[in-house]
This record gives structure tokens, sequence and C-alpha cells, in this order.
């Protein structure tokens, strides 16, 4: 997958969030090469992996 740029909108599942939240697009089940990926659970692993790694860097960055 190719990275995207940081997109901001009022999307309805973030819209009534109290508190910091992020909308991530891991993948698309039209696509199916990227289905087979979703449906490989090393692939869940590292992507659960990545999205942690990602919120703790935040928080470092947040922090200092």
């Amino acid at each position: 997958m190719s990275p995207r740029a940081i997109q901001q909108a009022p999307f309805r599942v973030l819209v009534g969030a109290n508190m910091p939240a992020a909308l991530v697009e891991i993948g698309y089940l039209s696509n199916a090469d990227q289905e087979g990926q979703l449906t490989n659970g090393a692939y869940q692993d590292q992507i659960a992996q990545s999205l942690l790694d990602a919120l703790v860097k935040f928080r470092e960055f947040l922090e200092h």
C-alpha cells in the first residue's frame, strides 16, 4: 500500500468522539490482493503491532 497524506474531515464516526481519534484505512476488500492480506493472521498481527507502535511514538512525541 502506498502512504497517503494526512487528511482532516468531519467523518461521522469521529465527530462524536470526546477524545483524540483517528480513522485508519488498512485495506480494501474490493481489492483481491488486499482482501487476501487482510484475512492472513500474520498480516493482521503486523498491522496491529504497527498501529500500537505509531500510538506509542505519538504519545512519546506529545510528552516531550
